[in-house]
């Protein structure tokens, strides 16, 4: 603003009868005027005497959890067996940050390694090892990493597990469908595979025909 008054007194330093105070008072009204026509607390950028407002900032992003294998198959360079770094890498081309949690600190210290891009977090979760299926195991790590992780992104987080392929060009759409479901006070369920249940997945925790 002190530059716009500066230029203002310079412009009409060449004029005669010009009132360089009542230029001054003039802009200074004038940029109140502009500020005032703004609801207190909404974000404005000044440029000169034009306010421009600025489009609210979203907070949003993904959350990816991995247990020892996904991890010790990281490699730099795309790799058949490294799905991990596939989706890494596929979430590093979008605008969005993410975590990644891991079990203990060494595998996070291996997956820092690896990270495509520094919008990529990695953060070790301690926790007991229960006595169980490394596979009930497994799922149940990835069920502790939600419950501590969420809310991570005020806007909204995703959870993608490790062996999807997420499609670069459409995160904006995929969010918009979980904003859409939200804004219409809509869930998603999980129901029962109606063609099979693989024995992996079978677990008492699960009453049946939910």
């Amino acid at each position: 603003d002190e530059e716009a008054v500066v230029g203002l007194r310079a412009a009409a330093a060449d004029e005669e009868d010009v009132d360089l105070d009542a230029v001054e008072n003039w802009a200074f009204e004038r940029r109140e005027d502009r500020i005032a026509r703004y609801v207190e607390g909404e974000a404005f950028n000044r440029t000169g005497f034009q306010l421009v407002k600025l489009a609210p900032k979203i907070e949003r992003g993904f959350l990816l959890a991995a247990t020892k294998r996904p991890i010790e198959r990281l490699r730099r360079a795309p790799h058949p067996r490294d799905e991990l770094g596939a989706l890494l890498r596929d979430v590093c081309a979008t605008k969005y940050p993410a975590k990644l949690m891991t079990r203990t600190s060494e595998e996070a210290a291996r997956a820092r390694k690896y990270l495509p891009c520094d919008r990529v977090t990695v953060e070790a979760l301690p926790r007991e090892r229960r006595r169980l299926s490394s596979s009930l195991d497994a799922r149940l790590f990835k069920v502790d990493a939600l419950e501590r992780s969420l809310p991570l992104f005020k806007d909204g987080t995703l959870y993608l597990d490790n062996d999807v392929a997420l499609k670069r060009g459409s995160v904006d759409e995929l969010f918009g469908y979980f904003d859409e479901l939200r804004k219409r006070h809509r869930a998603l369920g999980v129901v029962r595979a109606h063609v099979c249940v693989p024995p992996g997945h079978r677990t008492p925790e699960v009453p049946p025909g939910y």
